[in-house]
This record gives C-alpha cells, sequence and structure tokens, in this order.
C-alpha cells in the first residue's frame, strides 16, 4: 500500500518563497501533535493521486518556517480510503537539491488511522538550509 506525490524546483521554490512571505506574515498553523517524527526524506507537490493501495496523500506543499534558524517544512494530509483501521502510517518525505541529489530525509509516523479518516501531517527540516532545496516528494505506506 503506497501512495506517492513529487514536485520540481519550480513548484517547490514557489511554494517555498510563497509560504516564507506568508510565514513572515504570522499566517501560518502547524499541525496536531499526535504523530512521531524520524529523520528521513522524501518529496514535495500538491497534487492529489489515489493508488489502489487505498492511500491517498492529498494538499501537499512546502514552506519555510522563519524563527532561531529558517527551515523547510513539507506538509499535506493522507486519507485511509480503506474499510480498515490501519495501526501504523507512515510519511516519508525526501528533499533533493537543484542537481537531484537527496539532501534529507524525514518519516513521520500515526497510529490507528481509522477507516475513512484524514491525517494531516507535516515533516520539519531542522538541519538543511532551504536555498539548498530544488525540490521534494512524499510516499505513504502502511507499516
Amino acid at each position: 500500500m503506497k501512495e506517492v506525490v513529487s514536485a520540481d524546483r519550480r513548484k517547490c521554490l514557489s511554494a517555498i518563497l510563497t509560504a516564507s512571505t506568508l510565514a513572515l506574515a504570522g499566517c501560518t498553523e502547524g499541525t496536531g501533535d499526535d504523530s512521531e517524527e524520524n529523520n528521513g526524506s522524501d518529496e514535495e507537490d500538491g497534487e492529489e493521486k489515489e493508488e489502489e493501495s487505498g492511500l491517498e496523500l492529498r494538499n501537499v506543499d512546502a514552506e519555510v518556517r522563519n524563527g532561531t534558524l529558517a527551515r523547510p517544512v513539507v506538509f499535506g494530509e493522507l486519507k485511509n480510503h480503506t474499510d480498515d483501521e490501519l495501526e501504523l502510517v507512515e510519511v516519508v518525505v525526501r528533499l533533493y537539491d537543484d542537481q537531484g541529489n537527496r539532501i534529507e530525509r524525514k518519516a513521520v509516523r500515526t497510529r490507528e488511522l481509522r477507516a475513512g479518516a484524514v491525517w494531516s501531517w507535516e515533516a520539519e527540516f531542522f538541519d538543511t538550509d532551504p536555498e539548498r532545496v530544488g525540490s521534494y516528494d512524499a510516499e505513504a505506506d502502511v507499516m
């Protein structure tokens, strides 16, 4: 059961720059605290896609959050289209530079994703300079 989305540099930079402006204006919000985070990496894209897995990554986007230091954040939603509660679900987000080399990877997880439920997730990359990011992708899977 896998679901994958990705984005190219132009879309990524546009999303990051737009989100950076919104973050400076104080117009961003975070997600809930019900997820577990692990270093990893993967993709970015706002395109909705559903595979036969029953998982759908939706509203995937990226932004730069400013604080003590600027950091890229990729976020979105994952919908469980199955009739079953999924015990452990993981979204892996990877960041790439302009040449397509993987910079960083982060995995975020949630437990007990009910049938029909939507999980709002986010992957924050504290060790990555947003200027280095050329693209990203995201992949969802049942663990």
